[in-house]
């Protein structure tokens, strides 16, 4: 299911609001979410704020090519 902007900035808020009081469990559209850590949190908002940016930029933030071959080596545009 693909959230809309407004609804990703809804869990994001929830999901802040909660890291600062200190509590673990949220309600995020209907469905209960219980965090085993603070660091599980910052990687669930680290997600959302990149939907975010996707949707607002209108594309990707950005991407990297990598190239491997067989040998390990990669291609550097040598023989």
């Amino acid at each position: 299911m693909a959230f809309t902007l407004a609804q990703l900035e809804t869990q994001r808020d929830t999901l802040v609001a909660a890291k600062n009081s200190g509590v673990r469990k949220v309600m995020i559209d209907g469905v209960i979410v219980e965090y085993t850590s603070v660091d599980e949190m910052e990687k669930a908002l680290s997600g959302l704020n990149s939907q975010i940016a996707r949707l607002t930029a209108g594309g990707p933030v950005g991407y990297t090519l990598v190239q491997f071959s067989k040998d390990g080596r990669g291609n550097h545009g040598r023989d």
